[in-house]
């Protein structure tokens, strides 16, 4: 079985201070609040939450900061332009940066960014060879709808509902008007969720021998369930984690 995307989490410096701005800025609604986890639905694709950031850490089993990866965006799709306008001006009221207006896009479709108070801009992955982590996501599972060679790429996840789209780096970097090398934002990670620890550990195992690289080999976790870190080509990472009960 390869990976498909089951939550969408960002390790934030003041969960609080996120959990305001995406509740009352982006509209979404808690699902669940944990204090240092907080769950939000966000409209029918996968789980969104909010990680505290030292939490992140130790569950890595690192020592130092873990925000490195450039680029990482996540996108809100909506029906109509007055949609996106209404939603761009509720999120900077609420404390986010704009970057770019909502305006045409040269695809043909009406888009905007911004970047949220803790660093996340608004899932689209900047990464250096979009042909390589292309790769990489098809031998677990992925297919890939559009294919534009190491401009643009994106897969419709095994459920159905979740798209990953891979981009290459600059060129996302500057369709949301930031710098390519930025590091500012948040610590991402998408979430596998498997039955039990065999598969935690199998699963580990599968995606080093595909390309991937282990960043937190499988142990229990804290809340007892049974877990693992790693990591894509592009250096996004994944959580493989047994479903909490």
């Amino acid at each position: 079985m390869g990976l498909s995307v089951q939550n969408i989490t960002l390790g934030v410096p003041d969960i609080a201070a996120a959990k305001s701005f995406y509740t009352q800025g982006l509209g979404l609604a808690v699902q669940a609040d944990l204090g240092a986890f907080v769950s939000l639905t966000c409209g029918t694709g996968a789980p969104f939450s909010l990680y505290s950031h030292d939490a992140l850490v130790a569950d890595l089993g690192e020592t130092r900061s873990v925000s490195e990866m450039s680029v990482q965006v996540l996108s809100l799709v909506f029906d109509q332009p007055e949609e996106a306008r209404s939603v761009f001006a509720s999120a900077v009221d609420a404390g986010a940066k704009a970057l770019r207006s909502p305006k045409k896009s040269l695809w043909g479709g009406y888009a905007g960014s911004i970047q949220a108070p803790d660093g996340a801009a608004y899932l689209l992955l900047g990464v250096d060879s979009p042909k390589t982590s292309k790769a990489f996501y098809e031998s677990q599972g992925l297919k890939a709808d559009k294919d534009f060679g190491d401009k643009y790429i994106d897969f419709t996840d095994i459920d159905g509902t979740t798209s990953i789209a891979l981009y290459g780096r600059d060129a996302l970097a500057k369709d949301v008007n930031v710098p390519a090398t930025d590091t500012s934002g948040p610590v991402m990670f998408l979430s596998h969720v498997v039955s039990d620890q065999i598969e935690v550990e199998r699963s580990y195992a599968s995606v080093i021998e595909r390309g991937g690289r282990g960043v937190a080999e499988p142990r229990g976790a804290a809340w007892g369930g049974f877990s693992a870190f790693v990591a894509d080509p592009g250096g996004f990472l994944w959580k493989i984690v047994t479903e909490q009960t």
